[in-house]
């Protein structure tokens, strides 16, 4: 079941969204656990849509918390802002999958929806 992401993100805005692990009401890490590898991926939805996970320098996604948590930046392509699905409003996935510092190690992968729309 993915997990819904708060605030809702304008197609103009650039806002930053944490993905956390550890908390919640499905945490996947174990006491002390902590994530030593992830990577991200759009669903094709959010890809069609434009939604656009930032690379560059201070909006880099990272792990923060201790390495229980990412951190990412998102945004809408410009070319896509205009979209008339967004008056409405459109929930697209990222897509996350970590792998745990156990040993062996452990491999997730959970979905968070962020829902774009014209405010």
């Amino acid at each position: 079941m993915a997990a819904d992401w708060k605030p809702k993100l304008d197609p103009s805005d650039h806002l930053d969204y944490v993905a956390e692990f550890a908390t919640g009401n499905k945490p996947v890490l174990e006491t002390g656990e902590k994530i030593a590898t992830y990577s991200l991926e759009l669903s094709a939805a959010a890809i069609e849509a434009g939604l656009v996970v930032d690379t560059a320098g201070e909006f880099a996604h990272e792990k923060i918390d201790d390495d229980k948590s990412v951190k990412l930046w998102l945004s809408v392509d410009e070319a896509k802002r205009n979209d008339p699905r967004f008056v409405r409003g459109l929930k697209l996935g990222v897509i996350i999958t970590i792998e745990t510092d156990s040993m062996p190690p452990r491999t997730r992968q959970r979905t968070w929806n962020v829902t774009v729309v014209q405010q």
